[in-house]
């Protein structure tokens, strides 16, 4: 069963992760459209986010593997490998802590999303995305795991 959360479906049984309490919330974006993942990556930063980018999914697991990241926005339709076996293949990655997986994606039919879930994804985001609703998503999960942000000095 799945339930709805501002918009995203979200897995109603959800893995109970441990806390990270002093740890910096690390978010790895997997998306092939340059111009998104720029701008989801200024977004987060500009949150106090750390941040990694891939443009694949060949490139997002190698990422992974080193930057050890809380949180995976991933693209569902990439060339070459898309979401759905980039998010089988972090699940059985070793991680310290597991990442949350957040698919997001065009695609909207039930049984996409249905897949989504089957691969591994914790969350499904239909695109298009607004900034707000991406700072929402990404907040909520740092927030549940107990993540900080770092601190943007003030402007003069």
């Amino acid at each position: 069963m799945q339930q709805f959360y501002e918009g995203e479906i979200v897995r109603s049984q959800r893995t109970n992760w441990p806390t990270q309490q002093h740890e910096h919330a690390r978010v790895l974006i997997v998306e092939d459209d340059g111009e998104a993942r720029e701008a989801l990556h200024m977004l987060l930063t500009l949150q106090g986010f750390e941040v990694a980018v891939a443009a694949d999914g060949a490139e997002g697991l190698r990422l992974a593997s080193g930057f050890q990241p809380h949180l995976v926005l991933l693209d569902i339709s990439m060339p070459l490998m898309d979401g759905f076996d980039v998010a089988r293949m972090l699940r059985d990655m070793s991680f310290a802590s597991r990442p949350r997986l957040v698919a997001l994606t065009a695609l909207t039919a039930p049984a996409d999303i249905q897949h989504a879930f089957d691969a591994g994804f914790d969350e499904y985001c239909a695109k298009p995305v607004e900034p707000a609703r991406i700072y929402s998503i990404v907040n909520r999960h740092a927030d549940a795991l107990g993540l900080k942000r770092h601190r943007r000095p003030p402007a003069n």
